[in-house]
């Protein structure tokens, strides 16, 4: 069997290969760079909304795990719902906005279900 030699100082990349690596990866930061700003605020809204909507869907479950009324407040107060041990609530709206991105979490007082949907 017969092995291939290379000889010193093949192996690697060349300069202009490094070069052209560079250029393309220098190419992608600038189409993405100029939107970042834009994409963070919307990233916050999402964000924002998520965690209430779990601290919501938290107290939801408790009210119905230890058969009693649990009262939730969201975003400091802004807020406040009353989760029935069936899993209905008082019900309610909150809007969350930034920068022209919104998010809007909904509370169903009949069923007590928890959604975050676009307005």
């Amino acid at each position: 069997m017969r092995t291939a030699t290379s000889r010193p100082g093949s192996a690697g990349f060349t300069l202009i290969e490094l070069l052209v690596g560079l250029a393309i990866v220098a190419a992608a930061l600038a189409l993405v760079l100029p939107n970042l700003p834009r994409l963070v605020p919307g990233a916050m809204v999402d964000s924002a909304a998520a965690e209430a909507a779990a601290q919501l869907r938290a107290a939801r479950a408790q009210a119905i795990r230890d058969n009693r009324v649990v009262t939730a407040s969201v975003e400091g107060g802004r807020l406040q719902v009353q989760f029935q041990p069936d899993g209905s609530s008082t019900g309610g709206k909150l809007d969350l906005a930034v920068a022209g991105r919104a998010r809007r979490i909904e509370v169903d007082a009949l069923t007590g279900r928890i959604s975050v949907v676009r307005p």
